[in-house]
């Protein structure tokens, strides 16, 4: 009968050792190979080696993240979608991931999947400006409105002397025929910047559509509207709608 020949244990440890040099070599040679076509613009060369290295690491979420930026200069939304789904479902928690992915699922219409990225996002990232000033644009865009309000609140909560917002939650006021809260908000634009252009315009557009609702109170809105009219115009002489706008309270 054969005898077993058997291995020292310290022996299997050294072989165990130099797979694992071996593995993390492979590793470290794709990554860096991966890095250096991605500086020289190679994106899909670059791509290659980065799924070469993730084959052997697949955590390593530093190679998902540059794969994600060369399959962004390729436009590949497939890719984007992929490593980014991946990083969201095992714990990886950076804003910008939120963002990238609700953008190209809005590339491809698909905007309720993008909305709720974007409360995900909101939820682990609530002071973050962009999550929130990208949810306002997509709830304009479905025409959500009050949704839309919402947010704008917060964010000036957050932002408190953000004129755009001011302005932009004024203009959906208006949508929802609330006049009183848009020249509020407009107000509070000025406030913050006198000669602000579109806090300017927008009031005496707001004023200007007051008097042609309200026919009692026609002259007492225009009388209102032209010296905002007058000071936006002078702030940028945009004639083309203005003057035509200025004539009319001549009437």
């Amino acid at each position: 009968m054969k005898k077993l020949l058997l291995v020292p244990s310290f022996i299997l440890f050294s072989v165990l050792i130099v797979c694992g040099q071996t593995q993390q070599n492979k590793f470290e040679t794709y990554f860096q190979t991966a890095i250096q076509h991605a500086k020289l613009t190679e994106y899909e060369k670059a791509i290659g080696y980065f799924e070469k290295a993730l084959a052997l690491q697949p955590d390593h979420y530093n190679s998902r993240e540059n794969l994600m930026i060369c399959a962004t200069r390729l436009e590949n939304s497939d890719l984007i979608l992929k490593h980014g789904y991946y990083l969201m479902k095992n714990a990886y928690d950076e804003a910008w991931l939120y963002y990238v992915l609700q953008r190209e699922e809005v590339k491809q219409n698909r905007l309720q999947h993008a909305l709720k990225i974007l409360k995900k996002g909101r939820k682990r990232h609530p002071e973050n400006l962009d999550l929130i000033s990208h949810s306002v644009k997509l709830y304009i865009q479905m025409e959500n409105y009050p949704e839309a309000v919402e947010l704008l609140e917060q964010k000036l909560q957050l932002s408190p002397r953000d004129k755009y917002a001011y302005c932009e939650l004024g203009n959906l006021y208006e949508k929802l025929d609330k006049w009183k809260k848009a020249e509020s908000n407009y107000q509070a634009a000025l406030k913050l910047d006198p000669v602000f252009y579109e806090g300017l315009s927008a009031m005496a557009s707001l004023y200007y559509k007051m008097g042609l609702q309200e026919v009692s109170q026609k002259q007492v809105y225009f009388a209102k509207a032209k010296p905002y009219f007058n000071k936006a115009n002078a702030v940028k002489n945009n004639k083309v709608w203005m003057v035509g706008t200025l004539e009319n309270f001549h009437e």
